[in-house]
């Protein structure tokens, strides 16, 4: 299931900071509208300091669904994966429902404010007593309350179902492996990922841009869409 955002004094949860700088431009939530505002999400990350690494992971998450959006506008010709299209269409649900949650609660909290309430149990009187008791209205019964429970449970196992569970990966344990293969080697994109599932993929293409940032190694591409060759500084023989 999705995980909570937690708002805490210099941190906000990513779907929360997300809605407030669509607000602030006053878009509609719309894959067009957040391809817009991609780069001040991204900005906003980079500012982040001392984020718990759970929470920087969902944003992470968030900011890799806008980068696919953006590509998309960009490259009206881009093919996405029925599981992509998923994953930009329940960014858009989650948005929506967010801020329906929040109009409700910023409703809620002006209605409190005004220090209006209102108790109603009609021709009854209740003794006093310190033992708390249930005092439902005569139109409640136990099969109402039973039917409603079992809506709600099943509701839940409808959303589980919805969401995958996947293994951490260790980022730093994929570079280490990476560059304990390609040290002194020139190595082929599709040999080092040959066999990975999906996710592993991305995350030593992300260990690829992490070597190459530090200067340990190069790379280089015939043509678009062609392989990707990885040079260390000492290559001397090809990786087979």
């Amino acid at each position: 299931m999705p995980t909570y955002e937690i708002n805490l004094e210099n941190f906000s949860g990513p779907i929360s900071k997300l809605l407030s700088l669509i607000e602030e431009k006053k878009y509609e939530v719309t894959s067009v509208n957040l391809a817009k505002v991609t780069g001040d999400f991204l900005d906003y990350m980079n500012s982040l300091e001392k984020a718990e690494p759970r929470l920087l992971a969902d944003f992470v998450a968030v900011a890799a669904r806008l980068i696919l959006i953006k590509s998309r506008e960009l490259i009206p010709d881009l093919e996405l994966t029925p599981e992509e299209e998923e994953g930009i269409h329940d960014l858009e649900e989650r948005l929506k429902i967010y801020k329906q949650f929040k109009d409700a609660s910023s409703a809620i909290t002006a209605l409190y404010d005004r220090h209006l309430s209102l108790f109603s149990r009609p021709e009854k009187r209740i003794k006093k007593s310190t033992e708390p008791i249930f005092f439902p209205p005569p139109s409640l019964t136990s099969d109402i309350l039973l039917a409603n429970l079992r809506k709600s449970i099943n509701v839940i196992e409808e959303i589980e179902k919805r969401y995958e569970k996947y293994e951490a990966l260790n980022f730093e344990e994929y570079v280490s492996n990476l560059w304990n293969r390609v040290s002194g080697r020139i190595a082929k994109f599709s040999e080092v990922t040959g066999g990975k599932k999906k996710e592993e993929i991305i995350i030593l293409f992300l260990a690829i841009l992490h070597l190459l940032r530090e200067n340990k190694i190069t790379v280089e591409q015939e043509g678009q869409f062609s392989d990707i060759l990885i040079k260390s500084p000492t290559n001397t023989t090809t990786d087979k």
